[in-house]
């Protein structure tokens, strides 16, 4: 595998690496995606800080350049941001998208680098834009909706129903593993466990996987979560795995279907018992009237005759729904909240 850097367009290929003193590329299931390069400053002059970078089948952009002297001369360091990050400088106009999951994904990164590539989960959904959300954003909280995991190809966004094989993949200690670190969390009621391998073998991101361990009694089925290790020298590989921790969307999503149901109960309820609220008013007011007239009720005002043949009139004032939000008679006010 090299690293190939192009130009900001990347239409112009600036340099390739076949090698370097220090790689490292870290990919997450929550979206994360970083690459670091660090190499003789001769080698990658003429880098600047936009170029597009090619690492397998992901882009990058550079978003850090760090110059060094060192006892074996300058030294030349590149930090990458995948291409998706772009999308966090892009704003989402405002408004409620709805329809399948491609045609939406599709207006989402609509006028960025990115197109769409494999969609693998189905269904019509919708999803509401606020303002000066960008399309980073929108594009994890569609993922979130339509139950998708995301990955890419080039400068294709993929929606997966599961990111990585689905085949179990066995990792013991007696092969392959060096090092195995198991966390226990009591606020997210989560197991994580943390492996060092001494070579990638064929894991990729989001593999199931059977961890067994009889040294810490461990025997789990679980999933890769994130990915760490150095392009070139493979040797030294980080895993995280555990549990798939939902990002901040998926909670979030998961708080707003529980207060959507909450809302439609009292909604519900409201509706329930608001004849039975509105006669128990009328009654209290017949008591004291024996006439009422809301022949300009539209015009917004009525009147009443008291068993004293007093007349008393109201005005009325409604919301833009039509509703009546306030009663006043010169003296007194009533308010009524819907």
């Amino acid at each position: 595998m090299a690293i190939i850097f192009y130009n900001a367009a990347a239409t112009v290929r600036k340099a390739e690496l076949e090698m370097a003193v220090s790689t490292r590329l870290h990919q997450s299931l929550n979206g994360e995606c970083t690459l670091d390069v660090t190499m003789p400053g001769k080698r990658l002059q003429g880098i600047e800080l936009g170029d597009h970078v090619r690492c397998g089948m992901l882009y990058f952009t550079v978003n850090r350049i760090q110059r060094s002297s060192q006892t074996a001369g300058a030294m030349f360091s590149v930090s990458c941001e995948h291409i998706s990050y772009l999308l966090a400088d892009m704003d989402m106009p405002e408004g409620t998208y709805s329809g399948s999951v491609s045609s939406v994904l599709a207006t989402i990164v609509q006028n960025t680098p990115l197109s769409v590539g494999y969609v693998g989960v189905s269904g019509n959904y919708e999803i509401i834009v606020k303002s000066g959300t960008n399309r980073r954003e929108v594009l994890q909280q569609w993922a979130s909706i339509t139950g998708a995991e995301i990955d890419y190809t080039y400068y294709q966004v993929n929606f997966r129903a599961h990111v990585g094989s689905s085949t179990t993949v066995e990792l013991s200690e007696v092969e392959n593993v060096k090092s195995l670190t198991v966390r226990l969390d009591r606020q997210s009621d989560t197991e994580s466990y943390s492996i060092e391998l001494s070579r990638l073998k064929t894991l990729n991101l989001g593999d199931d996987v059977h961890i067994e361990y009889e040294t810490l009694e461990v025997d789990v089925n679980t999933r890769i979560l994130t990915l760490d290790y150095d392009i070139f020298h493979p040797m030294e590989v980080s895993i995280q795995c555990g549990d798939y921790i939902p990002t901040f969307y998926n909670a979030l999503q998961d708080e707003l279907d529980d207060l959507e149901e909450v809302v439609e109960e009292v909604v519900e309820e409201a509706i329930e018992t608001l004849p039975e609220q509105i006669d128990e008013r009328l009654e209290i007011a017949l008591v004291r009237a024996k006439k009422m007239d809301f022949a300009d009720w539209d015009n917004g005002s009525f009147y009443e005759i008291l068993d004293n043949d007093v007349t008393v009139y109201y005005d009325v004032e409604f919301d833009l729904s039509g509703r009546p939000i306030l009663i006043t008679d010169g003296d007194h006010e009533c308010t009524i909240v819907w």
